[in-house]
């Protein structure tokens, strides 16, 4: 069996418990003499009505093993994200990627200290609410030559030549270590399958979630008391037979879920908001359920994102007229016709000398030069290449020592060997 060294558990145990664990009902335990251990949560226990002593204990993060209390071990093996900065979002065990329907995508995890272990790719769908079965996957290495539309896991590596509406979030992918003593290869491929609570607020660190977003649609931009209309026909290319639509007001992503997401009553294919008040801009998602072949029930078939924009140019009291309306600040104009002042151009920004100015819708941002990171109004600090985790980040070869520079880094082949770093031979 594949072991981690005793200084990544220690890192990752600490790391994750302590940093990163959500436990909504801690005060639970606390209130009954109960302190958790740092890697474990309060639970109820459902065997005991609510309200009794016994209703809560201290039970172990997700892959996990312990009582609770005492302690709680670390998984032998675990996964994280290959490249993290292919990621737009990432949270606990999960890496958020915008792509767009057509495009090919690939999802790729490492097993820190544990080279070559077996993984096993799933695809989670989502059924439709409120009666629902949600299904998972198994996604099979290919025993032969697939067709190229499908997606073909192959180690610790998931390829989709070409994302189909379907692949999208809430839908999910996601890695696992194979277990040793059961391998569910060779099972039925569709299974009813859910993801439990506490799984979603605590992932296991045996998994990694990978889920897509699709790119945000703008509509808009609108002052507080307009209305606005979104229809779904005008959005979606082919017409789907749909048997429901759900509207969604995003919340902020937390581990792989978005926390405080607002369920709207709203169920057709059409979104109005009237009178919008300041709480009414922001995201909203469409999710359309239909039959999907090879899956039971009704299942998320496809999504939109709708960015419901604000006008955030001017002020008005009233109509917008150039007697109601004033510029904000970082705009020009009577009031009825705001233009952005180009910071940048003007020589208005106040950036770093070694910063960039990129102008912004009312503002500007101050951008530190490759190699380095800050804001750029206020530091612009050296990255130093060589610590970091990313393997994007360095291809030294493995007989070559990294060497961090300003703004960059050296490979240097070590004492005995000849070459660019990148490649080293040994001197004869």
């Amino acid at each position: 069996m594949h072991v981690l060294t005793l200084a990544y558990i220690t890192f990752f145990s600490v790391g994750l418990s302590v940093g990163l664990k959500n436990d909504p009902d801690a005060q639970r335990c606390l209130a009954v003499g109960l302190e958790c251990h740092e890697s474990a949560v309060c639970a109820r226990d459902p065997v005991y009505p609510p309200g009794t002593e016994q209703a809560y204990y201290c039970r172990c993060l997700p892959g996990w093993q312990g009582d609770g209390i005492n302690n709680c071990e670390v998984p032998p093996i675990v996964l994280a994200v290959a490249h993290p900065s292919r990621c737009n979002e990432t949270g606990a065990q999960s890496c958020f990627m915008n792509k767009l329907p057509g495009q090919e995508v690939q999802f790729q995890v490492k097993s820190p200290g544990a080279p070559n272990v077996p993984i096993q790719w799933f695809k989670f769908y989502v059924g439709e609410p409120p009666n629902f079965n949600s299904y998972r996957k198994l996604l099979k290495p290919p025993q032969k030559e697939e067709p190229e539309d499908r997606p073909i896991p192959e180690g610790g590596t998931l390829t989709i030549p070409h994302i189909e509406e379907d692949d999208f979030y809430e839908n999910l992918y996601w890695a696992e270590v194979q277990p040793t003593e059961q391998s569910t290869l060779g099972t039925s491929p569709v299974v009813a399958f859910d993801l439990a609570e506490d799984e979603r607020l605590n992932p296991s660190p045996t998994r990694v979630y990978f889920g897509l977003e699709t790119n945000l649609i703008v509509v808009g931009a609108f002052l507080p008391g307009d209305s606005m209309i979104i229809k779904l026909q005008n959005y979606i290319p082919k017409p789907h037979k749909l048997h429901h639509v759900r509207w969604k007001k995003e919340g902020n992503l937390t581990a792989f879920t978005r926390q405080h997401e607002q369920l709207l009553e709203t169920t057709g294919p059409t979104l109005s908001l009237s009178h919008m008040k300041e709480k009414d801009f922001g995201v909203y998602r469409a999710e359309m359920f239909g039959r999907k072949e090879g899956v039971p029930g009704m299942e998320l078939i496809a999504t939109r994102r709708f960015h419901v924009k604000k006008d955030i140019s001017k002020t008005c009291n009233g109509t917008r007229s150039a007697g109601h309306c004033r510029c904000n600040p970082g705009f020009l104009g009577n009031g009825e016709h705001c233009a952005d002042i180009d910071e940048c151009s003007a020589e208005l920004a106040d950036c770093l000398p070694n910063a960039s100015c990129r102008n912004t819708e009312g503002s500007y941002q101050c951008e530190c030069p490759t190699g380095y990171r800050g804001d750029g109004r206020t530091s612009c600090e050296d990255i130093d290449e060589c610590a970091e985790e990313d393997e994007d980040v360095t291809s030294c070869h493995d007989d070559a020592e990294c060497a961090n520079t300003l703004g960059s880094f050296l490979c240097e082949c070590k004492a005995g060997y000849m070459g660019d770093g990148k490649d080293c031979l040994g001197e004869e």
